[in-house]
């Protein structure tokens, strides 16, 4: 609660309520709103639905996307940027620069960056599948360390191939 002027003026609120209408219905949200810059109305930023889904930017959530309890949902209101996700650590600071950067943007591309000078590494299984070095090398099926001579490239380890044209 704040003040402007002789009158008070709320700034931002938690709010819990029931999800529909429904006589009966238990389920409940919790919602996060704060008030712009420079005033306006208050709006929701964050919301906590009854199964545990999150939602972040005011977006409304998705109310079927088969992982109920299991889905943090990022928007950008604004119809220019998009929404993302920074994740950093002690050692990587904690600056637009650092540590891994997922975005997606208005332009409807989805971008992944490793904003350290580390490699990214795919696995599945608990085995490591696939690895982008940080010079941009790939390396598949076993290989840790691909190095090349001249340029980047792929290496594949034993047992993979890649194929090229028409086929199953």
């Amino acid at each position: 609660y704040g003040h402007s002027g002789s009158e008070g003026r709320y700034h931002a609120s938690i709010k819990g309520a029931k999800e529909s209408g429904n006589v009966g219905s238990t389920a409940a949200y919790l919602a996060f709103n704060t008030r712009p810059s420079g005033g306006g109305a208050m709006a929701e930023r964050v919301r906590i639905d009854s199964v545990g889904n999150m939602g972040i930017g005011g977006a409304p959530l998705p109310t079927s996307t088969g992982y109920n309890s299991a889905t943090l949902h990022l928007r950008q209101s604004a119809n220019s940027g998009g929404s993302a996700l920074r994740m950093t650590n002690g050692s990587t600071g904690h600056t637009t620069s650092d540590g891994f950067y997922m975005g997606y943007w208005q332009d409807g591309h989805l971008y992944f960056y490793n904003q350290e000078a580390g490699h990214m590494i795919f696995g599945t299984n608990s085995t490591e599948r696939l690895r982008i070095t940080s010079n941009g090398n790939i390396g598949m099926g076993g290989i840790t360390n691909p190095s090349f001579t001249t340029g980047n490239g792929l290496h594949l380890g034993d047992n993979y191939a890649i194929g090229f044209g028409a086929g199953g």
